[in-house]
């Protein structure tokens, strides 16, 4: 096993989710000197461009997902009464692919299409990595390599779309007319690290893993 291989297929999502904590750690405290709250911005969204998106509120904690298939922004209630950057930005990031969606993007809905095939295929690299080790199996442990290595090539693939989402939630947020300069840069760097949101997959899934077996 090329030891050089293995170290740059986990350096790539190690360095996104680096980048992402510390970007969205350091914005958490961050609110808004106007009298909005996420909600506020949530509701004017849908309503300006007549989505028919339905939010519901989840008990995760600074929690925000799309769900294409069905429609539904699932917000946590921690992020959905909030006005602090880090909040709307991960709000309205989920809610531009509302809008994407309601302007048939055919790469989003490509994108959204095979999302759970491989976030399944993500999962099963880490199972086999986990059975690989009990048994000390390097033919087992190679293979799981190989599927995250292929996760990761999707998740580079998919850049090109994250950053399409981008744009459409920076212009939507410039146009809300109550950002103030300083807010608008932060805004811009909180929402060019949410593309990489799914390259810092690989990593949340091994935390979320290792609380659940060990």
């Amino acid at each position: 096993m090329n030891i050089y291989l293995v170290s740059i297929l986990f350096l790539i999502p190690f360095l996104a989710q680096m980048i992402l904590s510390i970007t969205l750690d350091k914005n958490k405290e961050v609110t808004l000197k106007a009298k909005k709250d996420n909600i506020d911005i949530v509701d004017e969204l849908i309503k300006k461009h007549n989505l028919d998106t339905y939010v519901v509120s989840s008990r995760k904690v600074l929690y925000a997902d799309y769900d294409y298939k069905r429609n539904v922004l699932r917000i946590s209630n921690n992020l959905y009464n909030n006005n602090s950057l880090k909040a709307i930005c991960i709000s309205v990031y989920e809610i531009a692919k509302a809008i994407l969606k309601q302007e048939k993007d055919k790469r989003l809905k490509i994108k959204e299409t095979i999302k759970p095939l491989f976030s399944i295929l993500l999962i099963l690299a880490y199972i086999l990595i986990i059975i690989g080790i009990f048994a000390k199996n390097l033919r087992i442990i190679s293979l799981s390599l190989g599927l995250i290595g292929i996760y990761i090539i999707y998740a580079l693939i998919t850049l090109k779309i994250e950053s399409k989402i981008k744009d459409v939630a920076q212009d939507n947020l410039k146009q809300l007319n109550f950002l103030n300069p300083n807010e608008l840069k932060e805004i811009d760097k909180i929402l060019n690290v949410l593309t990489l949101n799914e390259l810092g997959e690989v990593f949340t899934l091994i935390f979320k893993l290792m609380g659940r077996f060990f």
